[in-house]
């Protein structure tokens, strides 16, 4: 039997899993109709390599689906995690301001949590 996951409810969850470990600046996109390669896009930051560590942990194990993909957390400032329908992308605030995705993806709609 196939698996039907509701990508919102998960990308909500995510976001509540991640204010637990105190990342900040949460934003969450819809990019449905937008982008072929996923619905949802979680840009957060955090402020050092523990809690990078403890966000992608947090994640791992709250989250009810796996992730297929995880790049990044060694030190380059930047973590994505990859779900298929949902994107997760922890930066530190120097590369989140660099890389600015929220202003790439600014005709999305935010999703409130």
């Amino acid at each position: 039997m196939v698996q039907v996951i509701d990508y919102r409810k998960t990308s909500i969850n995510a976001v509540a899993f991640m204010e637990d470990k105190k990342a900040e600046d949460i934003l969450l996109f819809d990019l449905r109709g937008l982008t072929s390669f996923t619905d949802y896009m979680i840009i957060a930051t955090v402020n050092s390599t523990p809690q990078m560590e403890a966000v992608i942990q947090e994640l791992k194990n709250g989250l009810d689906i796996r992730v297929s993909h995880v790049e990044g957390p060694s030190g380059g400032g930047w973590a994505l995690m990859d779900y298929g329908g949902l994107v997760i992308n922890i930066f530190y605030p120097k590369e989140r301001e660099f890389y600015s995705l929220e202003r790439i993806w600014g005709d999305a709609e935010k999703v409130s949590t």
